[in-house]
């Protein structure tokens, strides 16, 4: 049987709060899908929802840049009454989503979040692991990359100009988001706000490039805006590895998306959460 969430602040599924006041007028999603509440309004939205395992769930959702001080402390403060585990989503120059287990722990990042400031050219991060670690799936695709081109980024051993895209596969996070034909074309022009990186990133490949060795990455990396799509952070795994071709190499890119963990990334870095697995 679910545990049916508390009352205590919520009537509705969606709680809007305004300067520190819970908004009673507005009820369910009165908004437009291109009216963002968050920012034009400057509400703190804080609602119970059933998760994909049929538990309810706590979302709260907000953007760092226009929410009042006083919502979020009195979001904050009623997380207790409301049920585990808690989802932060927050837009910081993006959507970007964390776990938490604990209505302490939720406050508490709720307040500290709200003292980062990122930059565009902080659009991807990444922190190095263990190669030792690289799940089996991945191993096997190193093994036989065509075998799973449509999961990979293949890119040219290229320094002078950046490793260029050579081949981008249709089942690939970039795939997914520039499309089929984008992919078919072969025409790999990516907007500029994609290409504006950390140089770590670009290191990384410098790194297989020199060294012929396999690398395992957790990355972070903000996704722009599409159409109507509103931009949003994007975590996943990397592994970087050569393929030999003769006496020319092309660098493969597996990037798998799921659940992270990664203590080391700033500015949303830090042990203990967790972004809804996406596969």
């Amino acid at each position: 049987m679910k545990e049916v969430p508390s009352k205590q602040i919520h009537g509705d599924q969606y709680n809007w709060i305004d300067r520190g006041q819970v908004v009673r007028d507005l009820t369910g999603y009165p908004f437009g899908d291109n009216d963002l509440p968050f920012r034009g309004f400057g509400l703190v939205c804080m609602r119970p929802f059933i998760a994909a395992n049929g538990a309810y769930a706590t979302e709260v959702r907000w953007d760092t840049a226009y929410a009042a001080r006083d919502s979020l402390q009195f979001a904050a403060a009623n997380l207790g009454a409301m049920p585990a585990p808690y989802f932060l989503n927050f837009y910081n120059q993006g959507w970007f989503a964390e776990r938490f287990d604990t209505a302490k722990d939720a406050s508490d990042r709720m307040a500290l979040l709200q003292d980062l400031k990122v930059s565009m050219l902080q659009s991807a991060l990444q922190a190095p692991k263990d190669p030792g670690s690289i799940p089996d799936y991945a191993r096997q695709a190193i093994k036989s990359p065509r075998l799973i081109a449509p999961r990979l980024v293949f890119s040219r051993d290229d320094p002078d100009t950046g490793f260029p895209i050579r081949e981008v596969g249709t089942r690939t996070p970039l795939g997914k988001i520039m499309g089929v034909d984008w992919c078919q074309g072969r025409q790999f022009q990516l907007d500029e706000r994609f290409t504006q990186t950390e140089s770590q990133v670009y290191d990384r490949y410098l790194e297989v490039s020199e060294t012929h060795q396999v690398l395992f990455d957790e990355c972070m990396a903000l996704i722009p805006a599409q159409q109507k799509a509103e931009a949003y952070w994007l975590r996943y795994h990397r592994v970087l590895f050569p393929i030999r071709s003769g006496n020319k190499i092309t660098i493969g890119s597996l990037l798998m998306q799921g659940e992270t963990r990664p203590d080391r990334l700033e500015p949303f870095g830090r042990s203990g959460y967790e972004v809804p697995v996406d596969v």
